[in-house]
């Protein structure tokens, strides 16, 4: 894994390397990390992490890309580097537990924890606390 000394030259490398031509959202989640959602294409997306470590900064993509185009919408799962499990709901329209909005994807977004090794038990609850939009 590359790294860079800013989180900008990082994010530069991230989008250039995985061709994102869409908008990249980060998810900031309850275990203070940063998940990155990147819309490949026109109703396509993958995950991917920030990494900061004192060698610097990374972004790497954690799961295939799912189409949600022909469907209201998708979930699907995915594993950070420190090997956390998670699951990732994306929606065309509103859904009850689907609490996140994000206005420049038109897509509402929920982040649970499936388990780790210290916490099997997965939680119940959505994670996002917030986000940003990086393009």
């Amino acid at each position: 894994m590359e790294h860079d000394q800013t989180k900008q030259a990082a994010l530069d490398r991230f989008i250039e390397r995985e061709n994102i031509t869409g908008t990249l959202v980060q998810l900031n989640v309850d275990d203070h990390i940063g998940i990155l959602l990147a819309e490949y294409k026109t109703r396509a997306y993958y995950v991917g992490e920030w990494i900061e470590t004192e060698k610097g900064f990374s972004a790497v993509k954690l799961s295939p890309t799912f189409d949600i185009e022909n469907t209201s919408g998708v979930t699907w799962d995915f594993k950070t580097l420190d090997g956390d499990q998670y699951s990732i709901s994306t929606f065309k329209e509103k859904q009850a537990n689907i609490p996140t909005y994000i206005k420049e994807l038109d897509l509402y977004v929920s982040i649970v924890k499936k388990g780790s090794k210290k916490e099997p038990t997965p939680a119940t609850h959505d994670l996002i606390d917030s986000y940003e939009v990086l393009l």
